[in-house]
């Protein structure tokens, strides 16, 4: 009952799946190639992006894959996302990734993973599965040295979520 093919789009969580065999999808750079070959899927979605995520999530379920759909919408909007997915994850996806798997493997998905709000120690967090993605697609490559934000602007979401603190990596 291994997890063995995973499809994600995220270099952070490829990382965090040592032993498994990871694809990162990026639907910017090439099309999404729906088939049951997957044991799981990864989606991380934005506000605006969020219907999107949903529709793919529901072309993967149609052919019995699961799916586990984490970012900034799921975290604000967790009991709707897992109206359209098997798992959603909320907040940073860091500290709970391992038991996502774990679960994937037993077949117990939870609907949701991270209500207690913790968050990744940065000097932790793995660094990115760049030799994942194609070398003819991408020209840059962005490094993480920290994440949150010191500002406390009345528009943003950061302040008032438990992963908004300001925080540094120092590997």
């Amino acid at each position: 009952n291994r997890v063995k093919k995973l499809a994600v789009n995220s270099e952070i969580i490829a990382a965090l799946s040592a032993g498994h065999e990871v694809k990162i999808i990026d639907e910017d750079v090439e099309p999404i190639v729906y088939s049951a070959d997957w044991d799981l899927v990864g989606i991380s979605a934005v506000t605006f992006t969020a219907l999107a995520a949903y529709k793919i999530a529901a072309e993967f379920q149609k052919l019995g894959v699961r799916t586990v759909l984490g970012g900034v919408h799921p975290s604000f909007l967790p009991d709707e996302s897992a109206q359209y997915v098997s798992a959603t994850v909320i907040g940073e996806a860091e500290p709970v990734w391992q038991q996502v798997l774990q679960d994937a493997e037993k077949k117990q998905l939870h609907k949701i993973y991270g209500r207690d709000g913790k968050i990744a120690e940065m000097n932790k967090i793995p660094f990115p599965r760049r030799d994942l993605l194609p070398e003819d697609k991408y020209f840059t490559q962005p490094i993480q040295t920290t994440r949150g934000c010191t500002n406390k602007c009345q528009f943003c979401y950061l302040q008032t979520v438990p992963w908004g603190a300001y925080r540094l990596r120092f590997v």
